[in-house]
């Protein structure tokens, strides 16, 4: 089978994978999904449609007729800045890979610095009580905050964001190169506002229960 391959035909079909096409129609096949989950992968905005559709969001579409280039570069810019849609993906329990520009704008949102690098005495992890489980969610690489205040029940669940904000699964804070350490941050420093393991990009869709296969060229 030929057919075009741009990123509006790709978020359609995995759009379509997700639950989302007329009464009556037939899911797309696994190696469509497949083929849909490389391009936008390739494309860099796989990520941000994978949490999107984690928080039950609907993703963009391309309308009939529209250039596939402006849609493209909308669907990038949509990537690039929209936090609360990433956000609310982040905070859906499921798992997520957040990118370093978004992963920036929530530790700006929760009160910190994403240009400065904490040291290390000022961020070591410090003994969580178990009966307490207090504990935030920084990035691994500078210390720095992007939840301050959450709850931690044991190593493997997920981590649940004080005041019924939701929860950040384990594999979220894993792919996004975050961390948990124990004590809570200044209670200043609000989590970001929403309006929320297969390694690749294959696991993205695998993640969120998409059937694929490694075959790409349909």
């Amino acid at each position: 089978m030929f057919f075009q391959k741009h990123c509006g035909w790709a978020v359609g079909a995995l759009d379509r994978a997700a639950g989302r096409r007329p009464a009556g129609e037939a899911p797309p096949p696994p190696y469509i999904v497949t083929a849909a989950v490389m391009h936008l992968s390739a494309h860099g905005v796989l990520h941000y449609c994978e949490a999107l559709l984690a928080a039950g969001r609907l993703l963009p579409r391309m309308a009939a007729g529209s250039d596939p280039d402006v849609f493209e570069a909308t669907l990038r810019r949509l990537a690039a800045h929209d936090v609360d849609g990433w956000w609310s993906g982040v905070v859906s329990g499921k798992g997520v890979t957040v990118s370093k520009v978004i992963t920036d704008a929530f530790v700006q949102r929760a009160g910190g610095d994403p240009n400065v690098v904490l040291p290390v005495e000022a961020r070591a992890p410090k003994p969580i009580v178990a009966a307490e489980g207090r504990v935030r969610i920084v990035e691994e690489a500078t210390g720095q905050p992007i939840v301050q205040q959450a709850i931690a029940r044991d190593d493997d669940a997920p981590v649940e964001i004080v005041g019924g904000a939701g929860s950040v699964h384990r594999e979220t804070i894993k792919l996004s190169k975050w961390e948990v350490v124990g004590g809570w941050g200044r209670a200043g420093g609000a989590p970001p506002r929403s309006n929320t393991r297969p390694a690749g990009p294959v696991g993205a869709a695998a993640r969120l229960g998409l059937p694929t296969t490694r075959k790409s060229n349909p």
